[in-house]
């Protein structure tokens, strides 16, 4: 009968440990690797907007009129399109800019066959109009073109359509986005066709009019 070793470690202890340390290896490299998965995914809608906002700009002047005057800057000195309004709002109201013979004469209109009241709350003139008769403010003045114009405002709502300065992505910057009446003449919106300028050069042609030649 062999007599008993001291100080053997069964093979099932050390087993057991390895298997166990493996484990602890195995943790905290998960651990490890889902830190930099989340640091490398894209931060949600949520806190996009805690960090950062879409600003939509609105032109300081929009609803009111240029007095001609300036500020001590330099701005421009505007008032109210009520300030005067208010003072002739009784009935009847303009409804084309035909009708306009004393105030805003030789007013220009091309934007459909709809009448003043169509957008402007002929009531207070300081407010815009909606279809189902709501008023808005002026600087609201995009929820009133949606109503008619579905493809820009569909185009405008996923970055298509108007201009924007700032950043795409939220988590380095905000975004400033302009309002329809940044671009368009709310009354007249179409842009206008024109010339060119400046005709494009070509200096072949050039050359062979310096030197007297005819080009057919």
């Amino acid at each position: 009968m062999e007599p008993k070793a001291k100080n053997r470690i069964p093979w099932q202890q050390i087993g057991s440990v390895a298997a166990v340390a493996f484990l602890g290896l195995g943790m905290a490299a998960a651990v490890a690797r889902g830190a930099t998965d989340a640091a490398q995914q894209p931060v949600s809608a949520k806190k996009m907007a805690e960090r950062h906002a879409t600003v939509i700009h609105v032109k300081p002047d929009v609803g009111t009129l240029d007095t001609g005057r300036r500020g001590p800057q330099g701005q421009v000195i505007s008032a109210p399109c009520g300030s005067c309004h208010k003072q002739h709002s009784t009935p009847p109201y303009a409804r084309k800019a035909e009708d306009l013979k004393e105030f805003h004469a030789g007013f220009r209109f091309k934007h459909g066959n709809i009448a003043c009241g169509a957008c402007h709350d002929l009531q207070d003139r300081d407010q815009l109009r909606l279809a189902d008769d709501r008023r808005i403010s002026m600087s609201s003045v995009i929820d009133l073109c949606s109503q008619c114009h579905g493809p820009q405002a569909r185009d405008y709502a996923h970055g298509a359509h108007g201009g924007m300065n700032g950043y795409w992505d939220l988590r380095r910057g905000d975004r400033v986005r302009n309002v329809c009446v940044d671009c368009h003449n709310p009354h007249v919106p179409a842009y206008p066709q024109f010339a060119p300028v400046q005709r494009p050069r070509d200096r072949f042609l050039e050359a062979e009019a310096a030197a007297g030649g005819h080009h057919e």
